[in-house]
């Protein structure tokens, strides 16, 4: 299906500028330039964007605008005040919708003239997300279309190929100890949905939060080369929560819907939750663990997170998806010395496996990921 459609000439724009009382904003104009209307990718919500001659004045047909100005209060914040006012001057762009709208507010405008759109689904009961300007939300949604394709082998394009080579670039710069300058090139791949983004990122906010609340690593724990690291920190969040008497049964049932045995997650849990379970990697970086753990076991910490630390360019990743020794947080002995700081020391050392310089990959131009906010969010 074609998205778009063939530009508007000037003229066609500047006669929906004098219908409309108004010249439009920079980069809604320079769309209808390039494309006269479009068919917006969503499952639910708006369908089709209009063209020049399609647009036209919202004027709050559902009557809302009482509502939200009653809800202002004595000091209302300015959000709260511009969208109480958006209903009555705002631009409606959609012309097919789920009783939904895609509204320009010429009374939000930033320094550069553009005008905040604000997406109202009108079946939700939600208040509207909005965008800092229409450009900004055609590239949430061609995130978006990015992102719901994330899955098929068969969707492959510049943009893919691109974000790909980034995570591998970040996957490198974390091993290398240089974790920060990973983390904005693996939460732009991620809202593109790239396959492996979100586990890349989530070892690295777990190590830097690491008793924090639950990091999920979805089908990892169904590889032999990740169970021994990542079911144990699965298990060490139901064993710390038994706030539900079902909870062993259910954390059994994703365990198993992510590809791991039954009977070995239902071991691992029972291991973690009595607290027999030992974090035992292989090799001359297990066999620092080991000491480090007789050091802890004896009461000297600090000299057990030194021989932790100062053995940290041992440890091996056992595949591509792992960056760090998860593992570690999960063993009742050791895990208790890992703090967010001692987290950070551990993202910012050298790691085997980096012994190749992570590449820069060009920027692809007019991709930025904008800020995307919700009014009273």
């Amino acid at each position: 299906m074609r998205l778009g459609r063939p530009g508007a000439d000037e003229a066609v724009i500047v006669a929906a500028e004098e219908r409309l009382g108004r010249r439009l904003p920079p980069s809604y104009r320079q769309f209808l330039a390039v494309s006269d209307g479009w068919h917006v990718d969503e499952t639910a919500g708006v369908y089709q964007l209009g063209g020049a001659t399609d647009i036209d004045w919202f004027q709050d047909p559902y009557d809302v605008t009482p509502v939200f100005e009653q809800n202002l209060g004595d000091d209302p914040r300015r959000e709260d005040v511009l969208l109480a006012g958006m209903w009555r001057r705002a631009l409606r762009l959609e012309t097919d919708s789920d009783i939904s709208h895609a509204l320009l507010d010429p009374g939000d405008q930033d320094q550069d003239g553009e005008w905040a759109l604000y997406v109202f689904r009108g079946w939700s009961g939600e208040l509207p997300d909005r965008y800092p300007s229409f450009r900004a939300y055609m590239e949430a949604m061609y995130r978006g279309f990015h992102s719901d394709r994330a899955e098929r082998t068969d969707f492959v394009n510049a943009t893919t190929r691109f974000h790909d080579a980034r995570v591998e670039e970040s996957r490198l710069l974390s091993l290398r100890g240089r974790y920060e300058e990973a983390v904005p090139l693996l939460e732009e791949a991620l809202s593109f949905g790239r396959p492996h983004s979100a586990v890349l990122l989530t070892q690295i906010r777990h190590l830097l939060e690491p008793h924090g609340f639950r990091r999920s690593y979805g089908a990892l724990v169904a590889d032999p080369r990740y169970l021994p690291e990542i079911l144990p920190v699965e298990a060490m969040t139901r064993a710390h929560d038994d706030r539900r008497l079902d909870g062993d049964g259910r954390w059994l049932e994703a365990m198993t819907a992510c590809g791991a045995v039954r009977e070995a997650a239902g071991s691992v849990l029972d291991a973690v939750k009595d607290g027999t379970h030992r974090y035992t990697p292989p090799g001359p970086w297990g066999r620092a663990v080991a000491q480090a753990r007789e050091s802890a076991r004896a009461g000297a910490s600090d000299a057990a997170w030194r021989t932790l630390r100062d053995a940290l360019p041992l440890w091996e990743a056992p595949g591509p998806s792992l960056i760090a020794p998860i593992g570690l947080l999960a063993d009742p002995v050791l895990g208790p010395l890992i703090t967010p700081e001692r987290g950070r020391e551990i993202l910012a050392a050298p790691r085997a496996g980096a012994t190749e310089p992570a590449r820069s990959v060009e920027a692809v131009p007019t991709r930025r990921r904008p800020r995307r906010a919700g009014p009273g969010r």
